[in-house]
């Protein structure tokens, strides 16, 4: 929407201090902390609701994040993007094996990784399965990389609280199927 756009713009050109002020409260910030002390790695799962380039600078101030991503088609666009994740110390992963490698090794080591599910995976890198009475193609990477792990999962989100009232961080538990060996039960 032309309002996500009006606050993600500024997101990427000014200070990364600067966009904290807008984050007005966390919701199960007890469930980070929880994973934090294990040591055994984060995996946040948010899904392209809210405002995703907030909450990436908002788990970035928190933790040294490897995340995936999907080069812009326009160049300039990308380098403006890049630079902006960049200055917290993200690490960029590319969307190909590489990046998957890149991934496993960050959360092997106990490290933290932020991964977007909603975006539509390559042929093999998902499965149909029922969503509200519909077949859905949904991606495997995620069930893939926490199966046999202490690797925490958690569901996170930047919410819009209203114009001019700031964001408000959710961060809810993943169901445990997730974990599953069984695809289709893990996606689901």
């Amino acid at each position: 929407s032309g309002m996500m756009m009006l606050e993600i713009a500024p997101l990427w050109i000014k200070p990364f201090e600067w966009g904290k002020q807008f984050i007005v409260s966390v919701e199960g910030e007890e469930l980070i902390d929880q994973a934090a002390d294990k040591g055994a790695g984060i995996l946040f799962i948010t899904p392209h609701i809210g405002n995703w380039e907030l909450l990436s600078q908002y788990i970035a101030s928190r933790f040294q994040v490897t995340a995936m991503y999907r080069p812009s088609k326009l160049k300039a666009v990308d380098n403006i993007i890049l630079s902006s994740r960049a200055e917290p110390g993200t690490i960029m992963a590319p969307t190909n094996i590489r990046g998957v490698k890149q991934l496993k090794d960050c959360l092997n080591s106990g490290g933290t990784t932020v991964i977007f599910p909603d975006q539509v995976p390559h042929e093999r890198g998902g499965v149909y399965v029922p969503f509200f009475a519909e077949s859905c193609f949904t991606g495997v990477l995620v069930p893939r990389l926490l199966r046999n792990s202490e690797i925490t999962p958690l569901c996170i989100y930047c919410r819009r609280l209203g114009i001019g009232k700031g964001f408000e961080v959710r961060v809810v538990p993943v169901n445990p199927a997730i974990k599953s060996a069984d695809v289709p039960i893990a996606t689901r």
